[in-house]
């Protein structure tokens, strides 16, 4: 993603330097572009570039009767031509930027820790609210878990927890999963019961 955005960012670098700096918008004879026509139109600043390399030369030496030496060189070149509109072109880098940004680094997002879920968090299962607390493990994967206002729910009788990678799990009686959860904000964990049922926790 980086390199594709290096090699966006120099193209539309080389557009505009090689177009230079427009003409006043009070200038005699300037063209406008239509309020109705939309900014991204392929019509509006499309430049074309065109660059030549130099592929093989070689060159020939004789000397004629008359004892004059003569030089012939060649040489052969190929040309690419090339139309870069720079208003699409930082469009598209805009976009690939901002997804780069939004999605921190490629996406990436560090697992929680037992320390950061540990606490008082207040519940809401099915439009009904009751609170939850998650005591931090000591020396073994899985914490003590508490719950209170929670009756009649797959949460009335959590008594442990533990964190599997992404996943925070509610355990019960004999270890019984009562229901996952998944971090969606700091202070967020979203997820659904053993029966079905949508839980949020927030604090």
């Amino acid at each position: 993603m980086k390199k594709l955005a290096a090699l966006l960012s120099g193209l539309l670098v080389t557009a505009c330097q090689s177009t230079g700096p427009g003409p006043s918008p009070h200038a005699t004879g300037t063209y406008y572009r239509p309020s109705s026509m939309p900014y991204n139109s392929t019509t509006w600043r499309t430049h074309n570039m065109t660059r030549q390399a130099t592929l093989s030369s070689k060159s020939r030496s004789w000397v004629d009767a008359n004892g004059t030496r003569h030089t012939k060189s060649s040489r052969t070149t190929a040309s690419a031509s090339v139309s870069v509109n720079p208003d699409a072109l930082g469009a598209t880098m805009a976009t690939l930027i901002g997804a780069a940004a939004s999605s921190g680094d490629g996406g990436y997002r560090p697992a929680p820790h037992a320390s950061d879920l540990a606490g008082s968090w207040q519940l809401d299962i099915d439009g009904k609210q009751c609170k939850l607390t998650l005591n931090r493990p000591v020396g073994r994967p899985t914490g003590y878990a508490s719950s209170f206002g929670c009756f009649g729910s797959d949460l009335g009788q959590v008594t442990g927890w533990s964190l599997r990678g992404y996943e925070v799990v509610l355990t019960g009686t004999f270890d019984k999963r009562r229901a996952s959860l998944h971090r969606t904000a700091h202070n967020r964990l979203d997820g659904m019961t053993a029966g079905g049922t949508r839980i949020t926790a927030w604090r």
